[in-house]
């Protein structure tokens, strides 16, 4: 009797939630919202960036946000050697993680 109800109460869990499931995903919103892309009136050759208003692109120059156009300050500069010694610090240290990774197993024995 209790493997039977047990059975039963998932079976009847599993038909409620796809009773559910189904009801929710029939529902269709034919309105059409707000704010969408269609009424931006965006083509794929203008940038998002061209809609901002004066203000708003001024404020987006100060933020020193990378990727503003006529920004040089947004422009990369040149590696120094800090910078190198690190990128090759890290590569050692990744090299170094995997073989020991390799390496743990055996001394498990």
């Amino acid at each position: 009797m209790g493997t039977r109800g047990w059975v039963l109460g998932l079976a009847l869990t599993m038909v409620l939630a796809c009773g559910l499931d189904g009801r929710r995903a029939g529902h269709r919103d034919d309105t059409e919202p707000e704010f969408s892309a269609d009424r931006l009136e965006l083509s794929d050759q203008d940038a998002i960036l061209d809609l901002l208003e004066p203000d708003e692109r001024e404020a987006l120059t100060r933020s020193q946000m990378s990727g503003v156009p006529g920004d040089p300050a947004g422009a990369p500069a040149d590696e120094t050697k800090s910078d190198k010694a690190g990128k090759v610090g890290l590569s050692v240290l990744s090299v170094a993680l995997s073989a020991a990774a390799v390496a743990a197993p055996f001394f498990l024995f």
